[in-house]
Parts: C-alpha cells; structure tokens; sequence
C-alpha cells in the first residue's frame, strides 16, 4: 500500500491531502504461486490478499527484497508447500478499466484454479490451511460455499481438506472500506471507473455479505454431521487506525464468536507485514498455524493424509450403524449427545476418542 497526495495528480492543488492507494496485483501476479515446496508436505499453507492487494506486497515490509512469507515462514513450517493466491481484487483505477467480477465469481475462479492446481501436484488429499487478509478472508468462504454445493467431486475436495482458516482482518459484518474507496474515488479525478460490485460487499447492510455469513455459518456446523473433523479457526484484529482513513476492521466485525480472536498491534495494512521473527504479530500468527499443523499428525509423528470421513460414513450414519468390531479404535468428530443411544452390545478393540 502506497500512501500519495493529490498533489501526486494535480499541481494546482493548494495543500496535500493524504490518501491511501494500494498497488494492485498485475496480470502476471493472478493465480497460485508456489513460495516453499518441500516433497513431502504436511498441509498446503495459502495466503490470499485482500482489496486492492497483490501476492507480494501485501505481505511484504517496504523496501524489503522478499516478503515475510518466502524470507521467514519457511523455517516455521518446514513441512508445509506455502502458496500465494493472486487476482484482481481493485475496485478502482486510474487508468480507467477495472474488473467486473463479483466476490462470488473470484470465489470460483479460486476454487478452480486451486482444485486444479492441487490435481497437477497429485496432492488432493492434502489438508487445507487458508490465510486470508481483508476481502480475501470473504472470497475464502464463499468459495467453501460453492464448493460444499458443487456437483463435481474435485471441486468438493477443497472443503473437505480444509483443515483450518485463518482470518487476518476480514470484515465479517462489514467495515468502513467501501466509503473510504468511494471517498478516494470522487476525491481522485483520474479516476474514471470503480467496481460497485465489490465495494457494496464491505458495506455493513449488504445482503450479499449477510448471506456468505449465515450460509458460511450453516456450512460449519453441518460439516461435523456429515462425519468430517471441524474446521479449525482463529481471527487476528487489527489494534491501530490507518493514517489519514482511522479503523478499517473494527475488532467487532473482524471476530467470529466462539472461535478465538487474536489482536495484533498494527494497522490494518501492517498486520501481515512482518521482517523480524520476534515481532508479535508474526509470533501469533505462526504460532495457530504451527498448531494446526502439530494437529495434523497422529500420535505416533506420522502424518494424515486427508481428512476423510469417519468410517466412510457421516457421523449421523455412524450414531445410528448397527454395533461392530473394530480392530483398530473408533473416532468420532463432534458431541455426542443424550439421544445417541446404541441399543446392544459393542466390542471396541482400540482406543476410542470422543469430541476434537
């Protein structure tokens, strides 16, 4: 994110007024960018940026060569492929074309290009780690919606590998980016076309951001009765305002309730640019990841290969199943409740775990 004056436009301008413009990701930046590739990875790590972002520099401090992904995450998670997803997320421009996809349509280019990247890779059962700063963490969830509704059993996998998401500043219920955007654009008189599309999304009454909430939400809780482990999530605020724009994400639309938030002491830009491993928000953000990734592995140190079903069966057909024997434990993901009655007898050889 670059910050200009207008005088950056017009010499006739009296005084400079501060506003903020991100350079936004070029063609040649769009898809999925391998940055570690170890052969045998645990998990593929994806990070995708936000509004006007781009794959690099969003997560990279000005003026460094590389950003923190490639320079310092690798050493943090050795056994994880890290991958950058990028596409064009401006809603403005000043040289007069911009993109006229939806959040929706970016959510299916992205689980295409993800589906078929993986398939390339012959890495299809490997678990799923999202990383998502802004607008990326809503693009994140409604492309889990469309693949949850996909007839088509490559593009269902996404959802089912997904092991965790983390949300790095996403407005959940909105935020005040989209009157900052329609402000720089009246304010910019270069510019000559802007995305309503995307912009009217980030606005705290959309239909459309209320409608990825509730289905996203609804998609989560039935995931655990269709016999798949839960998704693990974390959300990270930011805790400083943005100069010249004040708070982008308060922290009550960046949270979602029951799932832990994490505050990083930054601005809304600076919260995933990081060039020293002792920085806090750095600190806490490997930190969920390194955990999720210690969850992937069984308890002897080897590793899952997907995260398929209990017993090939959803847990409501598991609850139900006439009793068996087991010769290697039973697993089951979710609670297990008064009504889950089995009627007889049922001899487990193994261990047996209830709950996550």
């Amino acid at each position: 994110m670059t910050f200009l004056s207008r005088k950056s436009w017009t010499s006739s301008a009296k005084s400079a007024e501060t506003v903020v413009v991100e350079d936004g990701s070029s063609p040649t930046s769009y898809g999925i960018k391998a940055l570690h590739a170890p052969e045998e990875a645990v998990a593929d790590v994806i990070f995708v940026h936000g509004l006007k972002g781009d794959p690099e520099r969003t997560w990279t401090v000005p003026g460094s060569e590389k950003s923190w992904l490639e320079s310092l995450l690798p050493s943090e998670l050795p056994d994880c492929r890290i991958l950058t997803y990028g596409y064009d997320s401006n809603p403005i421009s000043a040289l007069g074309v911009v993109s006229s996809n939806t959040i929706g349509n970016h959510a299916k280019n992205f689980l295409h290009r993800l589906s078929s990247y993986r398939a390339q890779s012959n890495s299809t059962d490997r678990p799923i780690i999202l990383a998502a700063h802004s607008m990326g963490g809503l693009m994140c969830e409604d492309a889990l919606l469309a693949s949850q509704n996909s007839p088509e059993s490559h593009l269902r996998a996404i959802l089912e590998c997904t092991y965790g998401i983390l949300f790095l500043g996403t407005p959940h219920s909105g935020s005040g980016l989209a009157t900052s955007a329609e402000r720089l654009a009246k304010l910019i008189g270069l510019i000559k076309d802007t995305n309503p599309r995307i912009l009217g999304v980030l606005r705290r009454d959309s239909e459309v951001l209320s409608r990825i909430q509730d289905d996203f939400h609804t998609m989560l809780r039935s995931r655990t009765f269709d016999g798949y482990p839960p998704i693990s999530i974390s959300c990270c605020y930011e805790e400083l305002p943005l100069q010249g724009i004040g708070e982008v994400v308060p922290k009550t639309s960046a949270i979602l309730h029951g799932y832990p938030a994490i505050g990083i002491r930054a601005n809304h830009r600076d919260m995933v640019r990081f060039s020293s491993p002792d920085e806090l928000g750095f600190l806490s953000i490997t930190g969920e990841l390194k955990r999720w990734v210690d969850g992937l592995r069984t308890s002897d140190g080897t590793l899952r290969r997907g995260l398929s079903r209990v017993n090939s069966l959803p847990l409501k057909e598991l609850l139900m199943a006439e009793p068996t024997d087991q010769s290697s434990g039973i697993t089951i993901w979710g609670n297990v409740v008064k009504s889950n009655v089995v009627n007889g007898s049922q001899t487990v050889n193994g261990d047996m775990y209830f709950g996550d």
